[in-house]
């Protein structure tokens, strides 16, 4: 814009105003649930401010009336405030979405536990979408339990069973006063279980503008006729 501050290109527009038809309810055709949570990588830079980050999901953030936070410029601090909402309980079975820097996303990635997320985020894809799914104390839930099968002697032990049978202990002398040494005890409690898909979004320009009327074999003076009203034509 006029000072220096960048925002997104045409079809960058068109694309954030596409996007809230992937989200929402699946009998109406959405492939995704609605959000609970937004986050835009913050705009402010060294001399600039960039929103690009916000306005791909400011049409979305008006479809369900959120807020979107970007208070968040470095990897660290967001991942800090998401954890901390975790700890409260309240994200479970809700959606977070995360509009973040290309270059920045697998590092982002790997802070929220994915450890098998790619290490590369395209630089020149608008289009791939990382998926986090997270799992509380996985083994606990009722897909695991079914795999708990009730066997007989013939096939051996219960899995449960079976489990304790593998591991093994080494009996050693009890070391003296002077060779003791203290180590911190490992937490064995329940986890977060972090599963990644890599995924697209398939946005069709095309498809989507011939949709909102902005084509016909007449021609059309004006574009960009998936505008609210009130924000006028491009």
């Amino acid at each position: 814009d006029s000072s220096g501050n960048e925002h997104c290109d045409y079809l960058g527009h068109e694309r954030s105003y596409w996007i809230p038809s992937l989200f929402g309810s699946t009998d109406q055709g959405a492939r995704w649930p609605a959000p609970s949570y937004l986050y835009a990588l913050s705009p402010v830079r060294a001399d600039r401010y960039t929103f690009r980050e916000y306005e791909t999901i400011l049409p979305l953030a008006n479809k369900f009336g959120l807020a979107i936070n970007q208070d968040y410029g470095t990897n660290t601090d967001i991942v800090d405030d998401i954890f901390q909402l975790m700890s409260t309980g309240d994200t479970c079975g809700k959606l977070i979405v995360i509009n973040w820097r290309h270059h920045m996303i697998p590092n982002l990635a790997l802070k929220l536990g994915c450890k098998t997320c790619p290490d590369i985020y395209p630089q020149d894809s608008f289009d791939q979408v990382w998926q986090l799914k997270y799992v509380w104390d996985v083994e606990k839930t009722d897909v695991f339990r079914r795999n708990d099968y009730k066997t007989d002697s013939a096939t051996g032990p219960p899995p449960q069973l079976r489990r304790q049978l593998t591991k093994t202990t080494k009996q050693t002398s009890s070391p003296s006063s002077t060779t003791k040494k203290h180590t911190k005890a490992k937490y064995k409690g329940p986890l977060w279980s972090v599963y990644s898909t890599v995924t697209y979004q398939y946005f069709d320009p095309l498809h989507f503008s011939s949709g909102a009327g902005d084509y016909s074999q007449e021609g059309a003076e004006t574009g960009a006729h998936w505008l609210p009203i009130d924000e006028g034509e491009m």
